[in-house]
Formats: structure tokens, C-alpha cells, sequence
């Protein structure tokens, strides 16, 4: 009976360590595939990719490379939702070269495309053969999602050898082989011979057990040698599987030695063999409990808490030895994946957080983060992310994350104000989704991806008031124009065409400089030196200067007080012309401004000289001069002198600096 129970116990350990191997390396792919598909997630949530317009998703190209590189990937892939799957973004095809065609239906990776658009969650492919790279290769993949439908695709790429090196890691032992199957029922990696064996189908009697969890069983491996394996489910939903397989001559070792030296020892001394029974099955018992353990500590370590150091001492049983060194190695595997996940998620160039789903209280946060909101990292974990929200946003964020938390949207997206600490507020456009546990599919954080996009908000707000001044001043300008034609002396259609386009090229002319100064204020000079830019410049005549003299310190208009001006000099030099010093070649003109704060006042003089004798008009004067007066004291709220010296025109004019200067000092 003793030899009986020590052969199972024997057979026991045995297949107890195959089958904890094949579990320590599930957990080791689960973590791979948890990093791609992390950093799937992230591409996917940004805010400039969901937004962005087929023909500006290659502008993302830098970004996406960068998070690729972060975990390790071969290329990123962009793909539209429509059917057909057109490729909009491969970062492995050179810039500015098309990216190659989609995967035909059925083929490469139209089925995880699929799969993505249809359940609008993160998918895992089966092994196919790249366009582009024309190899084998996996692909992780995760939706875009805009306006709560699925309008793209992102896929995350990585070669078998990724997964046959984290096989071959595992340091197995006495001919033991393991490999990876995907749930096409395909050899995705294996320990040894991988470049051989890649892509061939499993043996038929993996489709017997690839619906379980895990089992030990029969059969032959690809050697066709006679092998017990251990099969293990990957906890994620791929179907695939991990397979570790013993000769079965290793398996019948284990327990025919120990039954030939147990039937002589019963020969010997019964009582002796009891004995050595007990003592082999205590052997036992403390490095499965060790084992146990140790197990607990790697799925603790998954959650990036290190793992205790309590199993390190070297045992008694080699069996359990190799078992608790693969185990361990599997557990730095997945603190290494999610070393390289929190790096990606701390080094990502957008606003990056995690919160408790039932709390709200943020978990971490990247660096970008603390710029955003102004608060250092450690002001941040665990506060309520609804406490940095402006008050007026807040309320419709939080039924928005909470709805998403209750799966009745997919994702949560919105734009929010941010309020720091000083007081200034920031803009942000956010997407959170949720990040569920493999296994039980429930939601264990909120990952959260936010744009600042205050400047944009800056910008589109100027624009607005840009555009209602235009408005504004268009309408004044218009009322002007019909103000002139309907005063303007009509007696003489070639004198009021000419009176009536000298006046609009006026109002146009004064248009183009506001525009040119964005509508922010135009240079006094500036202004004058448009209208009188013909007398300006030097005389035609020889040894003769110019004929208009500008004098006058720097002083910027307002935008309102830029056409009344420039209608103004408009009707003095039209009236210079024809009747004044601008008449004849030897006139001359100088027109000056001041500024005087202290009265609140802008002087600004117009002197004629050296022009034919004019008498001063009897009457109210002609339409210009009207005009000229109603600019003033209508449009600039001014006041005037005029009169007529023996060589022309003398007008002195006062207008309120608050109305004229801008800014006002």
C-alpha cells in the first residue's frame, strides 16, 4: 500500500509540474498580449485620431511609431471600418509611400478587423501572413470609437519569435518542449525548432482538448514520439492555448525507478518501505505548498506589486526546483511587460490617467497629466477626478463616466474644463474607456485619454469675434457707400462716378489695412501715407521735393477710427487737388498729429501752401466738405477749425483720444 501511494505521489508531482508549467507560461503570453493591447488602446483613444480625417491620419504617424516601439511592436496599422478595411497608416512602409492593400475577405487580418468593428472591443488575431512584411505574424487590435459607433481600427503587430523566445525562457528540461496554438488550431511559437514547426497544424488530439481550461494528456508530439503534455488556456478570449509535453519516457521514469527500488526495499523490510514513503511524500508537500505560494505572488506581481522572496531557497525535489525557477521567471516576465507599460503610459505625449471604477479616485497618472491640471503627481493619486472639473462641467462628466462604468456606452467622451490650482482654467478633450480583467471580464480601472485643446478653444473664440467685427465694420462701411451715393451731386455722371469710386476705393483701402492688422489697430502713417501716397514720394519736377509732408510720433488707430480717417484725408486731398496746393506742381501739403494724453486728446493739423488763390466758399460748402464735417463729428466725435489762408487750405481738427488711440494708454 505504501509503494502504491508513493508511486502515485510520484506520478502526482509529475504531472502537477507539467501542468503549473503550462499555467506560468499562460500567464506569461496573457501578459504579452495585455501589453500590446494596452498599447492598441492607447492609439485608439486618442483624441486627434478619433477626430482626424482620413487624409490627416498619417500626421499621427510619429506618435504611433513611438508607442509601437515602446512595447516592442514590428508596425502599427490604421485600418477604416468600412468594408474593404483600407489601410490609412503603416508605420512600417516608408513616409510619404501609399500603404499596401487591405487583407482581402477572409484572409490576413480581415477576421480580427472584423471581429473589432462588430463587438467594439480590443480582439487578438490568429497567426497570418503580413501584405507588407510577407511573413507570419500576430496582430492585437482595438477599436476606435466616435459618437458610440466603431469608424476604425488599430492593429499592433508582432513576429511568433516574440513568443518562441518567452517559450525558450523558461529553461525546460529533460526533452521537455513547450508551444503556443492559436484558435485556428495553428502553431503560433514553439520552445525548440520554432522556425521549423511555425504555422503547422497542432496533432489531431489538440482539437479534443482545446475547449477546456486546462487537462493533462496522450499523445504524440510533432516528432511523432509517444508524450504525456499539459495544456493550459490563455485566460484572454483567443482561444488560444499553451501546450508543454514530457516524452513518456521521462513520465515512466518517474515512477519505475522509484518502484524497483520500492520492491526491494519491501523485500527487504516492509516497515522500511512505509517509512520511506512518509518520507518522501513530506518531501513533497512542502515545495507544493512553496508552489502554491509562489503562484499567488506572481498573480500579485501582475498588479505590479513585487513578489515575495519567500520560495528563492533551493529545495530538495529537482522537480519542484525547475518548476519554482520557470515559475519565477514567468512572474518577472510579467513585471517586465508591466514595467513596459506604465513606461508607455508615463512617456505618452497626451494627458494620460487611471481611476477606481467604483470610486473615481485616480490611480496614476503620466506626467503630461500633472502639466494639464497644474498639480503635482502626488496631490493627484487618489483624489476624485471630478474635483479638478470646473463646476458647470461637472455634473454631465460624471454621468457620462458613470454610464460608461455601467456598460451603457462603450466609451466615454467629452470635452471639460480643467480649473488649477491658480485660478486659469484649461480646455481638454477626453476619451476613457474601460480596461476589464481577462478572466472575469469585469472592470478593474478606467483608463483615460485627454488633448488639451484650450488654444484651439482660444483661437476658435478670436475667430468668432474677428468675424462679427468684420460684420460690424462691413455694415458700417456699407452705410457709408449708400450715404454717398445717395448725397453725392448727380448733375454730371462722369464727375459723380468719379466722386462716388474715389470715395469707395477709400472705404476699400481702409478695409485692406484692418484686415492686414487683424482687425487689432492701424499705424497713423500708415494710414495716411495710403491715400496721399502719390505726393509722397519726390516731384516730377526737377530739383523738387515731394509735395506732401508727413510729421507725427508713432500712433496706432482704433479700428473703428480707421475709415472715418482715411475719409477724411480722402476728402481733403480730393478738395487739395482740384482746388488747393495739390493743383500745382509747386504746391506743397503737411499734414501733422500729436498726441496729448494729458488733455485726452489727438491734434491733428492740415496746411496747404504754395497753391492758387482760393476764395473761401460763402456757403455751407461743397458735398465733400460735408462729408468731410459729418466724418468728424459724427464718426470720430470731433472737433474742427477751417480756413482759407492766401496759399489754401488750413483745418485743424481735435478728436478724443479714447475713441481714436488703441490701445488706449
Amino acid at each position: 500500500m505504501s509503494a502504491f501511494q508513493a508511486l502515485s505521489a510520484y506520478r502526482a508531482s509529475f504531472e502537477a509540474r507539467l501542468l503549473d508549467t503550462a499555467r506560468a507560461l499562460a500567464l506569461a503570453v496573457d501578459g504579452e498580449l495585455q501589453t500590446l493591447e494596452a498599447a492598441a488602446v492607447a492609439i485608439a483613444t486618442l483624441p486627434a485620431l478619433r477626430d482626424a480625417r482620413d487624409e490627416d491620419v498619417p500626421a499621427l504617424r510619429s506618435w504611433a511609431t513611438d508607442v509601437g516601439n515602446s512595447v516592442g511592436a514590428l508596425r502599427v496599422v490604421i485600418n477604416d471600418a468600412a468594408p474593404g478595411h483600407l489601410q490609412l497608416l503603416n508605420t512600417g512602409v516608408a513616409p510619404g509611400t501609399p500603404p499596401p492593400p487591405p487583407s482581402r475577405a477572409g484572409e490576413g487580418a480581415w477576421y480580427v478587423i472584423r471581429q473589432v468593428v462588430d463587438t467594439g472591443r480590443p480582439a487578438v488575431s490568429n497567426l497570418f501572413v503580413g501584405r507588407a512584411l510577407t511573413r507570419q505574424i500576430i496582430a492585437v487590435a482595438a477599436p476606435v470609437v466616435h459618437d458610440g459607433q466603431v469608424t476604425r481600427a488599430v492593429l499592433v503587430t508582432t513576429s511568433p519569435d516574440r513568443f518562441s523566445r518567452l517559450l525558450a525562457s523558461q529553461g525546460l528540461r529533460g526533452g521537455a518542449v513547450a508551444g503556443l496554438a492559436d484558435a485556428s488550431g495553428h502553431l503560433v511559437a514553439r520552445s525548440r525548432d520554432h522556425e521549423a514547426f511555425v504555422g503547422a497544424p497542432v496533432p489531431e488530439w489538440y482539437a479534443a482538448v482545446a475547449h477546456l481550461d486546462e487537462g493533462i494528456f496522450h499523445g504524440r508530439n510533432a516528432e511523432d514520439e509517444p508524450t504525456i503534455f499539459g495544456f493550459r488556456r490563455l485566460h484572454a478570449e483567443t482561444g488560444w492555448g499553451v501546450v508543454v509535453g514530457e516524452p513518456l519516457a521521462s513520465y515512466d521514469a518517474v515512477w519505475q525507478r522509484p518502484l524497483q527500488a520500492l520492491l526491494l526495499g519491501a523485500v527487504l523490510i516492509l516497515g522500511l518501505a512505509a517509512a520511506a514513503a512518509t518520507f518522501l511524500a513530506r518531501r513533497m508537500l512542502a515545495p507544493l505548498r512553496a508552489l502554491q505560494t509562489q503562484a499567488e505572488d506572481v498573480a500579485v506581481g501582475v498588479r505590479g506589486l513585487p513578489a515575495s522572496p519567500h520560495y528563492s531557497q533551493q529545495g530538495t525535489v529537482a522537480e519542484f526546483d525547475a518548476l519554482r525557477r520557470s515559475v519565477r521567471q514567468a512572474g518577472a516576465a510579467l513585471r517586465a511587460r508591466e514595467e513596459e507599460f506604465r513606461t508607455a503610459f508615463e512617456q505618452a505625449p497626451i494627458a494620460m490617467s487611471q481611476s477606481n471604477p467604483q470610486t473615481g479616485h485616480i490611480l496614476s497618472v503620466n506626467a503630461a497629466y500633472c502639466v494639464l491640471t497644474g498639480r503635482s503627481r502626488a496631490e493627484l493619486i487618489g483624489t476624485p477626478f471630478s474635483d479638478m472639473i470646473h463646476a458647470a462641467d461637472r455634473a454631465a462628466d460624471l454621468a457620462g463616466w458613470r454610464r460608461m462604468v455601467g456598460g451603457d456606452t462603450p466609451v466615454h467622451e467629452t470635452e471639460k474644463r480643467y480649473v488649477r490650482p491658480d485660478g486659469s482654467i484649461r480646455w481638454a478633450r477626453a476619451a476613457v474607456s474601460p480596461v476589464r480583467d481577462p478572466s472575469s471580464g469585469g472592470i478593474v480601472r478606467t483608463l483615460g485619454a485627454f488633448q488639451d485643446v484650450t488654444d484651439q478653444k482660444a483661437a476658435a473664440e478670436l475667430q468668432l469675434l474677428l468675424t462679427r467685427e468684420v460684420d460690424h465694420r462691413a455694415r458700417n462701411a456699407l452705410a457709408v457707400v449708400l450715404a454717398v451715393l445717395r448725397l453725392t451731386p448727380n448733375d454730371n455722371p462722369e464727375s459723380y462716378a468719379r466722386s462716388v469710386e474715389g470715395r469707395v476705393n477709400a472705404l476699400a483701402q481702409a478695409h485692406t489695412l484692418l484686415a492686414e492688422a487683424s482687425w487689432k489697430g492701424v499705424d497713423f502713417q500708415a494710414v495716411a501715407e495710403t491715400e496721399l501716397k502719390p505726393f509722397v514720394v519726390a516731384s516730377a519736377v526737377p530739383g523738387a521735393g515731394p509735395q506732401v509732408r508727413l510729421i507725427g510720433p508713432p500712433l496706432t488707430l482704433a479700428p473703428e477710427a480707421t475709415q472715418p480717417l482715411l475719409m477724411v484725408l480722402h476728402e481733403l486731398a480730393t478738395n487739395a487737388i482740384k482746388h488747393g496746393a495739390l493743383s500745382t506742381t509747386e504746391g506743397q501739403v503737411t499734414l501733422s498729429w500729436a498726441d496729448d494724453p494729458a488733455a485726452s486728446l489727438v491734434r491733428v493739423r492740415w496746411r496747404e501752401e504754395k497753391g492758387p488763390t482760393v476764395q473761401a466758399p460763402t456757403g455751407p460748402g461743397g458735398f465733400g466738405l460735408r462729408l468731410l464735417e459729418m466724418a468728424i463729428r459724427n464718426q470720430l466725435n470731433g472737433k474742427f477749425v477751417s480756413r482759407w489762408d492766401a496759399g489754401g487750405l488750413a483745418y485743424d481738427i481735435e478728436l478724443p483720444r479714447g475713441t481714436f488711440v488703441w490701445p488706449e494708454a
